[in-house]
């Protein structure tokens, strides 16, 4: 755990800043790599498929965001819950995405090679 934490904290120090005259937001799928790449620490190097998915409600004037991260072992095999290095940076990465929208759920699905985001 002290590993994956060193990680998280390598790549938030790792990052080149721009200066504050050429300030560039990163792009969607910059955000969806890094949430991806976050994710898979996480996870051995034989899976199948994961995803991330955040559902979003508004409950009495407060507004809850509900994130499962799930995983797919092996073709016909059923998901199961995983627990990612860091719970927080990948639903920030989500939200950078989506500010302005009006969402009620979105999800990041990737593979060791590729990854997807869906919202609605």
């Amino acid at each position: 755990m002290f590993s994956t934490m060193m990680k998280t904290l390598a790549r938030l120090f790792n990052q080149t800043e721009q200066p504050e005259t050429e300030s560039v937001d990163p792009s969607e799928d910059q955000f969806i790599a890094s949430a991806a790449e976050c994710m898979l620490e996480g996870l051995n190097d034989s899976f199948l498929e994961a995803k991330m998915v955040c559902v979003q409600n508004h409950a009495v004037g407060e507004r809850v965001v509900e994130t499962s991260y799930l995983v797919k072992q092996k073709e016909g095999s059923e998901y199961e819950k995983f627990e990612p290095a860091d719970h927080l940076y990948p639903v920030q990465c989500i939200e950078q995405i989506l500010k302005g929208q009006q969402w009620s759920e979105a999800s990041i699905h990737f593979t060791p090679t590729q990854a997807q985001f869906f919202w609605k």
